[in-house]
């Protein structure tokens, strides 16, 4: 089974209630990742660290870095409760940022894998 970020978005959204959600949404996108250490670590620890977890494990083994995999999660939650869509380009344009050492083609093939093979998701 592959990762695919619209079902982790999906069971975090189940996850958190309105207040957080409205909290994230009036949010500006560069004060996303200033969340790393509170929801992040929840990102990390409820859905990227459990050996059960499909879409962390897979990350995990595309990406190897839990802090850049949760901030990107929180980017992509950021623009899907503001009714961005999440595009491959977003994904590798993220990827690049977080993860320095990776080169575009290396973040496109990633960026490709996370969104599921089915291209980008719309809000």
């Amino acid at each position: 089974m592959t990762p695919d970020i619209r079902s982790l978005l999906d069971e975090i959204l189940s996850k958190l209630d309105a207040q957080n959600l409205e909290s994230i949404r009036n949010l500006t996108e560069e004060q996303v990742p200033g969340f790393h250490f509170s929801l992040g670590l929840y990102i990390r620890n409820s859905f990227i660290y459990p050996k059960d977890s499909i879409f962390g494990q897979a990350a995990l083994s595309l990406v190897g870095d839990a802090d850049a995999i949760s901030t990107i999660v929180l980017i992509c939650l950021w623009h899907h409760l503001n009714d961005r869509p999440i595009t491959h380009e977003l994904l590798v344009e993220q990827l690049v940022k977080r993860i320095w050492i990776l080169e575009e083609g290396e973040a496109d093939t990633i960026s490709a894998q996370l969104l599921g093979n089915k291209g980008d998701v719309n809000t």
